[in-house]
């Protein structure tokens, strides 16, 4: 309302200036119709204007096809059942045969108001996702709006050359983080009963090895995964990697493929199963993501971090847990470990294949810390300084297991968990320097 209320004026000026000046031109043409057009679009622009900001740091959203969808919209809600509703409210006393009628003529348009936003909704390209704004970058904002609508030319000048400026030095501090950033920075994110860690290499790619996923119609990569990456300024993710296909590590992938324009798809090759591991094989497609069928000997460089598969074996069958895909990343000496799901029978198979080139100094504690998980076998080829258990608070399988935890105090190793940690950081130097941060 503040926006349409400063807006609006200075625009209903300019038309009638500029209406004055072209109608001694245009003698005859009637522009009635055109002067309710503009003034309309008017509303709905400074109301857009006013409220993009705070929609980008709400939902990440920030809506175009507004400017259309009101002229439609705002008269059948703000008009027609405004003026229905407060005559059927008004007839329930005299007439209330009258008066249901006219609540389902209100319950009618309603319905006929919300098809068309779901039809504008629908439009491409109708609205964009964007990161997280700051509070810096909201004042900025919102100040070179309130520049817009300054009747002094110099101040109105002076404010936006200001805030331009300042979004200009802000826009470079965060190129320069992303592109000029020397460490390798792991977040294993909480995401309930499930596994999730976004992988920022040293330069500007992003990695995400699986996305967590709940049951129920609770969308953990929307809700919590996309505003983390959001709130870091990530708008693309290169890579999207699948240990294996249950649900508690491909659910909140399938959003990420939507929004984040991944350029590859890492798994196993193992196949999932049920519609929601098809959905997550549909966005894939949707989003032209190529799909990489990744086996032990796989190798890549990112960022000067070496990453490597060391399971499953080639030509290995099966999709349970101790097929898991996992990935080894060394970064100068610094070795980090993510095993999946793996159990005894695959942990038995991983270390026989790697034996002491398994060692590292960090490790995704294995099947969110089952005591079918993390054997003797597997920490002491391991050996891991720092371990991280990815688990739901309170969850109904009791993980992590009390004895698992104790192998691993017994061993030295620090232990830290989403369940009571909230999301677990690591950055990483190339000399070797981890600082740990949680509750992000």
């Amino acid at each position: 309302m503040l926006a349409i209320v400063l807006g609006v004026p200075p625009i209903t000026r300019w038309w009638d200036a500029w209406e004055e000046t072209h109608m001694v031109r245009l003698r005859g043409v009637h522009w009635r119709w055109l002067r309710w057009l503009v003034l309309s679009l008017a509303v709905t622009v400074c109301a857009m204007l006013g409220t993009a900001p705070l929609t980008a740091w709400h939902f990440n959203q920030v809506s175009l096809i507004a400017v259309v969808a009101n002229q439609v919209v705002v008269p059948l809600l703000g008009l027609v059942c405004v003026s229905a509703g407060l005559l059927a409210t008004a007839a329930v006393a005299v007439a209330p045969a009258v008066a249901v009628i006219l609540f389902q003529l209100v319950g009618l348009f309603v319905r006929v108001a919300n098809a068309a936003v779901r039809l504008c909704a629908a439009v491409p390209g109708g609205s964009v996702r964007v990161v997280t704004p700051s509070v810096l970058e909201l004042a900025l904002l919102y100040g070179a709006l309130a520049a817009l609508v300054v009747p002094q030319r110099r101040v109105r000048w002076a404010m936006l050359a200001l805030c331009l400026t300042g979004m200009g030095f802000d826009a470079a501090f965060w190129a320069l983080q992303r592109g000029a950033r020397n460490a390798l920075q792991i977040t294993f994110v909480s995401v309930g009963q499930g596994d999730c860690a976004v992988v920022e290499f040293p330069g500007s790619s992003v990695m995400v090895i699986d996305g967590g996923g709940l049951s129920g119609d609770f969308d953990v990569g929307r809700q919590v995964v996309a505003p983390f990456l959001w709130r870091r300024k990530i708008a693309q993710v290169d890579a999207l990697v699948l240990s294996h296909p249950d649900f508690d590590h491909f659910g909140g992938l399938t959003f990420l493929a939507e929004a984040f324009s991944p350029a590859a798809f890492w798994w196993n090759g193992a196949p999932g199963r049920g519609a929601r591991y098809g959905a997550l094989w549909q966005a894939l497609r949707d989003a032209d993501v190529t799909g990489l069928t990744v086996r032990d000997g796989f190798h890549r460089m990112i960022g000067g971090v070496e990453v490597r598969a060391v399971h499953p074996a080639p030509g290995a069958a099966g999709s349970d847990n101790n097929e898991s895909l996992t990935l080894q990343l060394r970064y100068g000496p610094t070795t980090v470990l993510f095993p999946g799901d793996l159990e005894l029978e695959g942990e038995r198979a991983l270390v026989a294949a790697h034996g002491a080139a398994l060692r590292s100094t960090v490790l995704k504690v294995p099947h969110h810390g089952s005591r079918s998980s993390s054997s003797a076998a597997l920490l002491d080829a391991v050996a891991p300084r720092i371990a991280v258990v990815s688990a739901g608070t309170d969850n109904r399988f009791g993980f992590p297991h009390a004895a698992v935890l104790d192998a691993y105090r017994k061993r030295g190793t620090q232990v830290w968990r989403t369940d009571r940690d909230g999301a677990v950081m690591l950055r990483i130097a190339v000399d070797g320097d981890i600082v740990v941060t949680t509750g992000r």
